[in-house]
């Protein structure tokens, strides 16, 4: 039978979660993406990781559509960057190929998957590579 093993509490609520070594991933509604490490030691997963160290920003934030994607390459290898809404849906894929470590830039117009405009609210801009995934909190206004 399942047994909780441990909790935390999130400033909202949490919409995703991932583990990975000693640390939980937690997306939050209110607060983006949270680091959080494990207290347990039971709970680590091994090799699968995720990692906080990606640099990974979005501007302006705020925005009333357009917004720059900047993020870092720790070496090169495939990356898909997309954009999700906060319930986990897909709104938009923003690339998907091979690049070379260093840093680069994507620019998110503020539309979906059919061109139409994302209405207003909180997303989620997602990056994952063969080593590392990161995310970062988005809010467009309308």
């Amino acid at each position: 039978m399942p047994q909780m093993i441990g909790s935390i509490d999130t400033p909202a609520y949490a919409v995703d979660v991932a583990v990975a070594q000693s640390y939980a991933y937690v997306a939050d509604y209110g607060s983006g993406l949270q680091v959080l490490p494990i207290q347990c030691p039971s709970a680590d997963v091994g090799d699968n990781s995720i990692s906080p160290r990606p640099f990974l920003s979005i501007y302006p934030n705020p925005s009333r559509g357009h917004a720059l994607v900047t993020y870092q390459m720790l070496a090169n290898g495939p990356l898909t960057a997309s954009v999700y809404d906060v319930a986990g849906r897909r709104v938009r894929g923003l690339t998907t190929g091979f690049f070379r470590a260093g840093t680069h830039r994507l620019l998110w117009d503020g539309h979906d998957e059919n061109d139409l405009p994302a209405p207003a609210g909180t997303y989620l801009v997602r990056l994952a590579t063969a080593d590392e995934i990161a995310a970062i909190r988005f809010v467009l206004v309308r």
